[in-house]
């Protein structure tokens, strides 16, 4: 699992890594929305 770390934060201001940033959207995410079911097997909604 890839993660980018936080940098600065400075009262109400953040500071972010462009770069990084740009470097992990070049690799993209494989992540979904989970499927829940109801234990009669109805999807359920979050």
């Amino acid at each position: 699992m890839a993660c980018i770390k936080m940098l600065a934060v400075t009262a109400n201001r953040i500071e972010i890594d462009e770069v990084k940033v740009r470097e992990a959207a070049k690799v993209g995410h494989d992540w979904k929305n989970p499927i829940w079911r109801r234990e009669d097997g109805t999807l359920a909604e979050w």
